[in-house]
Parts: C-alpha cells; sequence; structure tokens
C-alpha cells in the first residue's frame, strides 16, 4: 500500500446515492413496513412458546429486513451529515483495485489535527515511520478490510458504557465509536506519549460522548458490545 497524504484523507462528501433518495426510496416501496414493532411482536409470541415454524421464520425475515432498512436510514444520514459539515469522510488512498471494505468518518476538528498538527510530529520511539506514516497505513488497512489486531490496532475503552474505541499505532490514538460495524466516527486524536503522560483518556472519551450526544444521529447512535466482533470484521488477536 502506498503513503497516503493527510491533506488527501479528506474524501468527498457524495455518495452513490443521495441523502434523502436513499431512504425515501426504500419507505416508498414499503409504507405499510413497521419492523421493528412486528419483529418485537413475533419474537414475544416465540418467547411465549409459539412454536411454530411460520412465526419464528416470519420473525427471522423481519429482523432481516429490520438490519436492512437500519442500514439504509444511518448511510442516509451519515451523507447528510456530510453534507451539512459535521462529519467529514477520510479517504484511506486505496488502489483502485482494493475495495472499501470498512469506513472512517471524522470530526471536524480531527481533520483539523491531523492537518495542522500531524506532520510535525516525530515518533517517540524512534521508529522509521513517522506518527503521519503511521497512521496512513492503519487507515488504509481498516478500509480495506485487512485483519485489525485487537488491543494493538483498536481497543474498547472504559466506561465500557460509553461505547467509545480507539485506534492505535505506535505514537498515535484516534478516538470514536462504532454506531455500527465496520464504521468508525473519529473525533479526536493525540499522541500516546502525551496521553499517557497528562492522564488525558477520560477526557477524551468525555469528548467522544459530548460530540456524539450532539450529533443529530437516531438512537441507538453506538454499539454497545464488548466484543471486538461487534464492531469490526476480521479482527486476530496479538
Amino acid at each position: 500500500m502506498g503513503q497516503s497524504d493527510p491533506v488527501q484523507w479528506v474524501g468527498s462528501t457524495e455518495c452513490a446515492f443521495g441523502a434523502r433518495s436513499a431512504h425515501q426510496h426504500f419507505v416508498s416501496q414499503h409504507r405499510c413496513f413497521r419492523p421493528l414493532q412486528r419483529t418485537r411482536l413475533l419474537r414475544k409470541r416465540v418467547a411465549s412458546g409459539d412454536s411454530r415454524r411460520d412465526t419464528k421464520e416470519r420473525a427471522i425475515k423481519l429482523d432481516v429486513k429490520y438490519c436492512a432498512y437500519h442500514m439504509l436510514t444511518l448511510m442516509a444520514t451519515l451523507a447528510t451529515l456530510q453534507q451539512q459539515g459535521k462529519l467529514i469522510r477520510i479517504d484511506p488512498g486505496l488502489d483502485p483495485c482494493v475495495q472499501e471494505e470498512r469506513m472512517i468518518l471524522a470530526a471536524p476538528q480531527l481533520i483539523e489535527w491531523l492537518k495542522s498538527k500531524l506532520a510535525a510530529l516525530g515518533s517517540t520511539w524512534e521508529l522509521d515511520r513517522t506518527p503521519q506514516e503511521q497512521l496512513a497505513v492503519l487507515f488504509e488497512v481498516f478500509a480495506a478490510g485487512e485483519p485489525l489486531t485487537f488491543d494493538h490496532t483498536f481497543k474498547k475503552l472504559h466506561p465500557r458504557g460509553e461505547g467509545v474505541w480507539e485506534l492505535k499505532t505506535a505514537d498515535v490514538r484516534v478516538f470514536g465509536w462504532f454506531p455500527k460495524k465496520d464504521i468508525f466516527i473519529a473525533v479526536v486524536a493525540d499522541t500516546a506519549e502525551r496521553i499517557k503522560q497528562h492522564q488525558l483518556y477520560p477526557g477524551y472519551i468525555g469528548t467522544v460522548a459530548r460530540f456524539r450526544a450532539h450529533l443529530d444521529l437516531d438512537e441507538p447512535k453506538f454499539l454497545t458490545g464488548d466484543d471486538p466482533h461487534d464492531v469490526v470484521s476480521n479482527y486476530d488477536f496479538p
């Protein structure tokens, strides 16, 4: 993979379909569709001992339809937030033949940090790769869907109830959350040395939570699971 210039990480806010059109198209095809309510009703029937095969099959089908509906709604909302400038898509600089399997969206404050601060940083560990190059590689690996190493390249942070995760390199930490599996919204970043020296983890976790609270996303706004499989596909352990 080639090294990406952080200035080029700011991707286009356009998507294959308009922010509203995807949602409106789906709703127009399913105007009487109430996926969540129907799914809950069928789940109650199954839990109460209704073992009829058609009940279970209908519950499974509605679960699938609800997941599809939720994903379309989320993607349309994220596209709208990009158009409003509240989120900016990171362009990982993948080769044309490599399909983007995961997505990173960033808060404007993170983009400003990438442009103004990252390039001047040196490696605390005196590595051959600068922090800028480390982060470029991590963004490429993340977006390409390559295996991520739990605790080395991504990690769930405490308190767990906040749903905040970090993407990690040797020298840099990026804080954010997953609204959906394989979609990361990055809010703030800093050097690992500075974070540990000044005990900045609680403050940055709070920064993510506050930014998320003011972002116009449907509930639930973040994935709450502790299992790495809940938030990313294709990962391993060190």
